[in-house]
């Protein structure tokens, strides 16, 4: 048999359209991983109840840096949490820093975890351009059930939510209750 230029061209343009499909099928495979692995951290505390916080947010930090462009700076000292208070610590920690990335424009953030007294402090900072509210928690104003939710969180622990914000950036500061050892 014997091959013509036409033909050649026509293999050529065969292995060129297989190539570009493999690259194709490679690029979706690795876009819808990172999107497993953000629905993983969108899914909250239920998916790292296994998890420490610190671990929990340890994973978090690749997806905000990607997602948002932040980095997170955390400080958290061991502490032996039930699963539950965890879970909704962290709970209050992501929607913090959901809310930096995505509204106020911060480039960094810092978690910090540690005991104070008889509680636990969970502070979250940013630097970004904060919401400029009189009341944050406001369940007036639209588009702030994301607060509404952090302040739930806390309730749920017996605790207190605070929040600062100005143009320099905003704090999160929880304090609750050390949970009690069950015997």
């Amino acid at each position: 048999m014997i091959l013509t230029s036409a033909h050649k061209a026509a293999a050529e343009g065969r292995a060129d359209d297989a190539t570009r499909l493999l690259d194709e099928a490679r690029e979706l495979t690795e876009r819808n991983i990172a999107v497993l692995r953000d629905g993983l951290v969108d899914l909250g505390p239920y998916a790292f109840q296994e998890l420490t916080f610190e671990t929990a947010i340890e994973n978090c930090l690749l997806v905000w840096r990607r997602r948002y462009g932040i980095e997170v700076l955390a400080t958290i000292d061991r502490i032996d949490l039930p699963a539950e208070t965890a879970g909704v610590l962290f709970g209050i920690a992501q929607e913090a820093v959901v809310n930096a990335g995505r509204h106020a424009g911060a480039d960094a953030v810092s978690i910090s975890l540690r005991t104070l007294d008889s509680a636990i402090e969970l502070r979250v900072t940013d630097n970004g351009d904060g919401f400029g509210s009189d009341d944050p928690l406001g369940a007036a104003e639209p588009g702030h059930l994301g607060l509404a939710m952090m302040r739930e969180r806390a309730e749920l622990l017996d605790g207190t939510l605070d929040i600062e914000t100005s143009e320099r950036g905003t704090r999160v500061l929880v304090l609750v209750p050390l949970p009690t050892q069950s015997l």
